[in-house]
């Protein structure tokens, strides 16, 4: 991602909080939730540059992938919080995704 693009990024990151105010998530509950999953995205981010070495542009794709893993991960909780679990699965459906993740998706909830 260019720096340029920043900008979008920006309003797709506050596009989603703004969902997700709307939902009735919790600031307390989302940070939690962001706290467990940074560190897997900074990991990845981090690994990127160390096996390509460090570049000029190492900063940038290991912010882009931090950035896009937040915005990834934010609109998946916004999904979550405002579907009942069965329209999520049938929406995943609408939008063809492959039938062993929704299966997949659908045993795990099963079984939790």
């Amino acid at each position: 991602m260019s720096w340029e693009t920043w900008p979008l990024a920006g309003s797709l990151i506050a596009t989603t909080a703004a969902g997700l105010a709307i939902a009735g998530v919790r600031i307390r509950t989302l940070v939690r939730r962001l706290f467990l999953f940074l560190p897997f995205v900074f990991l990845i981010a981090i690994s990127i540059p160390i096996s390509q070495g460090f570049s000029a542009p190492w900063l940038q794709v290991a912010a882009t992938v931090v950035l896009r893993g937040v915005i990834s991960f934010l609109s998946g909780l916004w999904l979550i919080q405002v579907l009942p679990f069965d329209q999520l699965l049938t929406t995943l459906r609408g939008l063809y995704l492959p039938s062993v993740v929704v299966a997949s998706l659908a045993m795990m909830h099963r079984y939790l």
